[in-house]
This record gives C-alpha cells, structure tokens and sequence, in this order.
C-alpha cells in the first residue's frame, strides 16, 4: 500500500488492491469556506457563441462584408452543415441522416452553425445569394464597411405576388432556420440609400420570408410572409419591419429575402448597407433560452471576452450605438466580429444571469492608457472622460468590475502580439500601473504560464516554455500581482499519439491530480518565497477543461469532460484558500451550452457544475480515502507521468449555516473506472447530521457520448434515497460516474 498527502484541505489517499472505496473524515480538520467564484465560467467571441448562440440576431454577415475571413475549408464546413440540416427536416427529422455524435465546427465566428448558400464566385458576400436577372447585385461599399448594390433593372408598378423567383426584380437573400418553437413573429431593420441626388426619387423594397424547400403541397419559393417598404429622397435611411412565420415548422431551412423595385421609369440602384432580424422575445438582444439556460446554472463569475480573441480585440469597437459599430475580421478565430455585443452588453447579460463580471485586456496589440480607459468606462464616475461617455450611453452608474486579466496566453505563438517572461512582465507592470491609477480597488490577474511546469524541449516550442516565466512575473510585479492566471487545457492528442484511447482518457484524468500534487504547490511556494511576506498571491484557473483534435477521446463537449469536471471540482474545492477562481470552458463555444438549429440544450459538463452548487459556502473537511489506483507512464502536454493515482476521487464539506446552502453534509465522489462498479463505504463523522439523505448520480458507459441535435437529453440523472447503517452509508458508484450525496443536519 502506498500513501499520499495532498491538497491545502487535505486528502490522505491510501492505494489498496481491493475494489472497494472507503471513506473517512476528520470534522476538526475544515478549510475555507467554498468560494462562489470557483464556479466561474467563461465566455469568448468564438465560433457560434455570439452570432448563432447568445445574440438573437439571425442573419449572418449581417453588413454585408466582402472578405469574411474564412477558408474555404471553413466555408465547406459551414455549408456542409447546411446540407445535414437540410436533409435532418426532410427526412422527418429522422436520426440517420446525421453523423454519429454531430455537432457543428467550431472554427467560422460570426456565422452561426451553418450556412445554406455560397455566391462568392458571383461577387455576392457570403452566405448571401443574390436575385433577380444575372448582374443585378454585386458587393458595394456602403455606409459603414461594406454593402450590397441591387440594380433597378425591374420594370413593374408592383412586385410579383405568390412566389419570389431568381428571374424577378433584383434583390438577395439568405437561407435560415428561425426559433418558431418558441416564438414566430419577428422584427428587423435595414439601412439603405438610393443612388440618386434627387430628393423626389422613390421606390419601394420588400422584405420577407420565402419557402426554401417544397414538400406536402407546398412549393419553393413561395412567400411566407411579407412587407413592402417606401424609400424617398437621396439620404441614408434605416427602415424597420415586422413579419410572422407561422407557417414554418420547428427546424425548417427557409429563406429571408430582400427585393428592389424603383418607381416605374426610372432605374435607380439601392445600396442596402445592414440588415438584421431578431425573434420578439430576444431579451434586449439576448437569445431568451440562452439566458434562460444560464440563470438555471450558477455562473457566479463570468470572464469576457476572451480567450485569444483578445489579442485583437479593441474595446472602443463595441461601445456606442449598434448602427455605428465596425464590422472586423476575428483574427484569432477566422471570420468576422460584428462587434454588437460589447461591454454594455455584456454587463446587462451578467445582471440578468447573476454574474459577477470578470474583464481580460489586451496585452497583445493593445496598451495600458487603452486599458486603463476601459477601467474608466467601466468604473468611472460621470465625471471622468470614459465615465461621462458610458452615462451619455444610457448607464450613469459605473458597473463596478471588480476582476481584471491582465492578457491572455500572450506566452503562446497562436496568440496576438505573443512574447517571452521578461516582456510579460515589463507588460504586467506597466499595465498594472495605468489600471490602478484610475481604479485602486480593482483585483488584477496576471498572465500564469502552465507551460513553465513543462520540462523545456523541442516539443514546446509553440509556446515559451523555458520554467522562468513565473520567477520574472513575480519579481517585477510583486506588488501589483492580486492572482497569477493558469490554463488547466490538456489535449487528447499532443504526447499522446503512441497511447490507445483507453491508454489516453486514463492520462487525461491523471492529470488534476499532477496539478494537485505537484505543480500548484510548487507554484504557491514560489511566490511565498519570492514575496517574502509582502502579500499573498492567489491562483486563479481561469480557463479549464480538455482540448485537443480527437473526437474519440475526452475533449470538453463529451461524456468524458463531465467525469474530468468531477476532478478538476474536487481539486478547487480543496485548495479554495489560494486557488480560488476557477472559469469553465466554455459557456458557449464548447462544454457547457450548445444552439443548433434554434435548439437550445447542455453538454454533460453543465449538469456536473450545476450540481456543485449546493457546496458554495460550504468548508471542505480533511478526508482519508482507501481505494484502487493506477500508474501513468507517460503525462498529457499540461501533465507528467504520475503514480497512485486512485480510480475514486472523493470531497466531503460540511455546511453549518443556512446562509449560502441547505446546513449539511455534502460529498461528491468520482468513479473514473471505464468498467468497474465500485462499491463505496463511507464513516459518518462526529456532527449533527441525518443518517438518511439523497444521492444524486450521472453516469455514463461511453466518454465519447454527447448531446446532439437529434439527442439533447441523453445523459440521466439517477435520484435516489440513501440511509447509513450502522453509522457507515453505503452504495454503488456506476463506472465512469459522478456521484453527489447530501445528508441534512439535524
């Protein structure tokens, strides 16, 4: 049998070579209370999170931009996904037509799931297709970026009726699946200009939606729903509408489409420089189920907006109105960034979802006065530059952000502006300094570096990794340094590829428990140290999760994530005196809430953090823990190899007060066996609790399984009733399972 001690509330682990799991507790032995913010998460401008996922807005490439940034691979996929849709409503939303385990990619920002059409050859911006005789629409430049012109070729007194046809009067349109299982009357605006300078001129545009697929007696191209539009005088003009969709069903692809028509006899071209659409029951722009998901789950910390995107990222793009935001690429994920969720938008999300919001700057192609004024915008009195002008903008009172990131992965060659530790932390330092002067009670987190734990070799040499990254930080930052950030990313590829996938997920679950042991203390030492007790630093993890190109291992969007969650939880909570933030990945690209189609439904990983909940507030007790263990010869890129490694992790805490959570005794236990069912033997300690008591259990026999379209509920939840016998509670732990256990003070 071996022994190990580990974690700031400690957990003493005992191998054994017996498949059973006991339990113990020392009640005297209890930490800090549990942190909310170890329940943070994280929301990035990222694939589908904002256009297609938070933002209730519609249409993609909404102002019409001409180069959007994507590959064509990034395209294919995109119309790749279109055609599955299509196929998924006309098979009667039957299954098969789908790939297993189908979830959209990830990589094209600002352009939802899917796109259904590609006229780029033509001239026309992506996803856009034009209407109307060949030539009559091509790329502008318009009022803000760029447009599309739609000719006035169409000699008519009125628009044709019943069906839109490619042969009519000139326009464009875009293929789209609207959220009618919730909600079928819709409204928009479009900016538009006619060319002309005389006042006099007029003509009139119709805006509607069309059939895109003809089945059961209906046709292609038959208009839905519609309205025509007056355009006058020779001036830019923002023209608004309102349609229903009533006669669209759940997950149909339909068209939204735009149609010029000059007043008869004359020939004069529209520009249409934007047009947008949003549901009626978007909350001030906001997908309603999104939020709805959201304020169910504790995000009691949101981090925003990046992640790599940044590292490009300038704040002033998205403040101010909407109509006068630039559209620019996302040059840290392809695509675009329309910039309509900006700062005001994202404090009104973290109000209506309970968040504290938590800030990141750029550090890589931005500089501290650009920072320090974003701290001014955001907890300036009126009387300041940036907080008069975030008053002028409807908000006199300052959102009061209290967390602000310091940069984000600047030490890796994928990000904006990348560098090395010592210019890191000349960076940190001068950033520091022009944050506080505007704001002295703001908390900073400094760039961490989970690479400096590696042993530096040719296999980092995509990111600085050379173990000195964190000694420069704190010696040139030591008094400004509240947190050091961390990235908790293993990859299931990288180091990995000589591994089976069995092999693999056994690494990957190592790797909390390397962090745990080995690197996080180390870490803590080493600025102790270097502090000399000036202050103490904490840890914050502010992204976390697994990674990596293999679908056919954990990664954050499957079974095998949700398991990793049980951990890495674990972990947190038992170390919440200096690691005390913690942010998910991710809330909306990747782990935790997914839109396809206009469906809204969780991954895995969102039901594990949900049910932690009921431990905020609570202390974490001192544990000893006898189980079976395993050896891992060869680590993950953010781990190394590790021995006695038990195939149960387990966290116990106890909360005396009404305050925070229900009083009692809470556990959460971890089976990470693929295989084996384990039983479980716990020693109820000496406080005033209940021996009868509820479980709650997620299992799964499949790491790779996730939620998808066509399955969005396939993990259960198992609830049962529980009594200890005798003073010990006994069950079994399902293999590949987290299991949590509340027994009621008395």
């Amino acid at each position: 049998m071996n022994n190990v001690r580990y974690g700031k509330t400690p957990l003493e682990y005992v191998r054994t070579d017996e498949f059973k799991v006991y339990l113990s507790v020392d009640p005297t032995q209890q930490g800090v209370k549990v942190p909310p913010t170890v329940l943070g998460n994280f929301l990035e401008h990222l694939g589908y999170s904002i256009q297609g996922g938070l933002w209730a807005q519609l249409l993609s490439n909404p102002t019409f931009a001409r180069d959007v940034n994507l590959t064509p691979r990034h395209i294919q996929e995109l119309l790749r996904a279109g055609r599955y849709l299509t196929e998924y409503f006309k098979s009667g939303y039957d299954s098969r037509v789908l790939p297993k385990n189908w979830a959209p990619g990830l990589d094209a920002t600002g352009f939802g799931v899917a796109a259904f059409d590609d006229a780029t050859s033509k001239g026309i911006p992506f996803p856009w297709a034009p209407l109307g005789v060949e030539g009559s629409v091509n790329a502008s430049v318009g009022r803000l970026g760029g447009a599309v012109r739609l000719r006035g070729t169409w000699q008519g007194e009125t628009f044709p009726v019943g069906v839109v046809r490619d042969d009519g009067p000139s326009g464009i349109y875009q293929g789209l699946i609207l959220p009618v299982r919730r909600c079928v009357s819709f409204n928009g605006n479009v900016w538009v200009r006619m060319t002309t300078l005389d006042e006099s001129a007029q003509g009139q545009i119709e805006v509607g939606f069309r059939r895109r697929i003809g089945r059961r007696g209906t046709s292609a191209g038959e208009i839905l729903n519609r309205e025509i539009l007056w355009v006058k005088g020779v001036e830019w003009q923002k023209l608004t509408f309102r349609l229903s969709a009533d006669q669209v069903q759940p997950g149909e692809p339909i068209d939204f489409f735009i149609r010029w028509l000059p007043a008869l006899g004359t020939n004069i071209d529209l520009l249409v420089d934007s047009a947008f659409l949003f549901p009626d029951d978007a909350i001030e722009g906001l997908d309603p189920d999104v939020v709805a998901l959201a304020k169910k789950w504790p995000v009691p910390l949101l981090r925003w907006p990046g992640g790599n995107f940044v590292s490009y990222y300038h704040w002033r793009d998205g403040v101010g109105p909407i109509d006068l935001r630039p559209t620019r690429p996302n040059y840290a994920w392809h695509g675009l960034e329309y910039n309509f969720f900006g700062t005001r938008e994202f404090i009104r999300f973290c109000h209506l979802i309970g968040a504290e919001p938590h800030i990141t700057v750029n550090t890589g192609t931005g500089t501290p006065e650009e920072a320090a004024a974003w701290v001014e915008f955001c907890n300036g009195d009126p009387s300041t530059p940036m907080g008069r002008l975030r008053a002028e903008m409807g908000d006199v009172e300052p959102y009061h952000v209290h967390y602000w990131e310091v940069g984000n992965e600047i030490y890796g060659h994928w990000q904006g502006g990348y560098h090395g530790a010592e210019e890191n932390a000349r960076q940190f330092v001068a950033f520091a300094q022009a944050m506080r002067a505007v704001d002295p009670t703001i908390e900073l987190i400094a760039t961490g570096n989970s690479f400096d734990f590696a042993i530096p070799g040719p296999g980092y040499d995509h990111t600085h990794a050379d173990q000195r990254w964190h000694t420069k930080l704190i010696e040139a930052g030591r008094e400004q340094i509240d947190y050091i950030s961390l990235h908790c990313l293993p990859v299931n590829d990288l180091f990995l590829e000589r591994l089976s996938n069995e092999e693999a997920y056994y690494t990957l679950m190592a790797q909390p428990a390397t962090w745990e042991r080995k690197f996080l203390p180390a870490l803590l030492q080493k600025c102790d140290v270097l502090l000399h007790d000036l202050h103490q630093i904490k840890l914050a993890i502010t992204e976390w999760g697994i990674l990596g190109t293999r679908q056919d291992r954990p990664i954050v969007e499957n079974y095998g994530e949700a398991v990793y969650a049980g951990l890495f939880l674990n972990m947190m909570i038992r170390n919440a005196e200096r690691i005390s933030i913690a942010n998910a990945t991710a809330l909306l690209h990747g782990g935790c809430i997914r839109k396809v189609a206009e469906m809204v439904f969780a991954d895995p990983q969102y039901w594990v953090i949900h049910h932690y909940a009921p431990m905020i507030g609570a202390r974490p007790l001192a544990c000893l823990l006898w189980a079976p263990g395993y050896d891992v010869a060869q680590g993950t890129d953010l781990g190394a190899p590790e021995t006695d490694v038990p195939y149960v992790d387990a966290v116990v805490c106890w909360a005396d007060s009404k305050k925070t959570t229900e009083p009692g005794l809470y556990l959460a236990i971890v089976n990470i066996h693929l295989e084996q069912s384990i039983p479980f033997y716990f020693t109820l300690p000496a406080l005033p609790i209940q021996n009868r008591g509820h479980s709650t259990t997620i299992a799964g026999s499949d790491p790779t399984a996730r939620a998808t379209l066509d399955n969005p509920e396939p993990f259960t939840l198992t609830e049962r009733e529980v009594e200890a016998i005798d003073g010990v509670l006994t069950l079994e732990l399902p293999p590949c399972s987290v299991t949590w256990i509340h027994l009621p003070k008395r």
